[in-house]
């Protein structure tokens, strides 16, 4: 008798069988937990993960510093104001620091980042501050850079230990 085309000659199902099969269980096993990952809420942003103070730096020397406080229930902070230059690239050459804080304005704190608006009152930038770990975290500049301007590549920030 000669083996029908879906039968191998010891009557196991064939190599596409078996791949079919394989599929099918693997389907089967991964669709509960993909459907339960779906339906698991996003993260909730805690403000505290924040709370401190972050410095970026220019060849070793600090240009900016943001500190995060809570105020009530409230993230608010401050931030050191200014300038920068940058090669075409969006790195970073040249910084020149500005004394002093002004306040900051937190549109939404959600899940690894921070919104906000700093600056002068004239000249007000709108950042995103996204935390990459518990001490590190990275600043952009979400306004829209000039016509012909290079628009600046994330700022590196590092959270300073908290003094007991």
């Amino acid at each position: 008798m000669r083996p029908t085309p879906n039968h191998s000659l010891r009557g196991f199902p064939t190599p596409a069988f078996l791949v079919l099969a394989v599929i099918a269980v693997f389907s089967a096993a991964t669709l509960p937990a993909s459907a339960a990952r779906q339906k698991q809420p996003a993260p909730r942003a805690n403000p505290q993960d924040f709370v401190g103070t972050w410095t970026a730096t220019f060849k070793g020397s600090p240009f900016m510093t943001i500190r995060f406080v809570m105020k009530g229930d409230k993230l608010t902070g401050t931030m050191s104001s200014g300038e920068i230059s940058l090669d075409r690239e969006g790195n970073i050459i040249a910084v020149t620091v500005r004394p002093g804080e002004r306040p900051i304005t937190i549109e939404k704190v959600e899940h690894d980042t921070v919104h906000l608006i700093g600056g002068e009152k004239n000249s007000e930038l709108r950042f995103t501050l996204r935390l990459k770990d518990t001490t590190h975290a990275q600043l952009e500049i979400v306004n829209p850079a000039p016509s012909g301007a290079v628009a600046p590549k994330p700022i590196q920030l590092v959270k300073e230990a908290t003094k007991h």
